[in-house]
């Protein structure tokens, strides 16, 4: 359970992703919860720096966010996946 100050901080960290995904970047990288967190799947959490999910488990998430927002989504990982120039391809 998140606490009063770590719900008013959570909302704020959403808040700065959204007016930066609205900035049109062209590249979106990031481990596996952050891709995750970025694309709006709920329940996402990471452990420090660490992700707490494998690039394959944000692998559709990162497609559909990749298609939203017309940019390079990268997910950093043991086996590190990104996308090409149509979204809903993703290279090792």
């Amino acid at each position: 359970m998140l606490s009063r100050s770590s719900s008013k901080q959570a909302a704020a960290i959403a808040q700065a992703v959204l007016e930066l995904v609205n900035l049109k970047p062209t590249v979106i990288r990031g481990n596996a919860s952050e891709i995750m967190a970025v694309a709006g799947a709920a329940g996402v959490t990471t452990k420090g720096v660490d992700s707490t999910a494998e690039p394959e488990e944000a692998l559709e998430l990162g497609k559909r966010l990749a298609a939203e927002t017309n940019c390079v989504v990268a997910i950093s990982g043991a086996t590190d996946l990104a996308s090409c120039l149509m979204p809903q391809h993703f290279v090792v």
